[in-house]
C-alpha cells in the first residue's frame, strides 16, 4: 500500500502503522491481502499471515479514505466508490 507521506493510523488517529484487533480480528484472508471494510471507509484490513489468516486494521488520515482501485489513501472525491 502506498499512501505517500500521509500516515496510516488507527481510528483515533493514533498508533500509526499496523495495529491488531479492531474490526479486523474476525477477518479471514490470504497473507498480504487488503480487505476494505466498506465503500468509502477510512480503514481496511491487511492480512498478517500469522497462521490464523486474521487481519490488522490500517486507517487513513482523518480527511482521507481508502481506495482499493488505487491501493492508496485518497480524498473522498477521488474515490469512485464514494458516489
Amino acid at each position: 500500500m502506498d499512501c505517500g507521506d500521509r500516515p496510516i493510523c488507527d481510528e483515533d488517529d493514533d498508533n500509526c502503522g499496523a495495529t491488531s484487533g479492531g474490526s479486523c480480528s474476525e477477518v479471514i484472508c490470504e497473507e498480504g491481502e487488503m480487505i476494505e471494510l466498506g465503500p468509502c471507509e477510512r480503514c481496511l484490513c491487511q492480512c498478517t499471515g500469522d497462521g490464523e489468516g486474521e487481519g490488522d486494521e490500517l486507517c487513513c488520515s482523518e480527511d482521507l479514505v481508502w481506495d482499493p482501485s488505487q491501493g492508496a489513501c485518497v480524498e473522498e472525491d477521488e474515490n469512485p466508490g464514494c458516489d
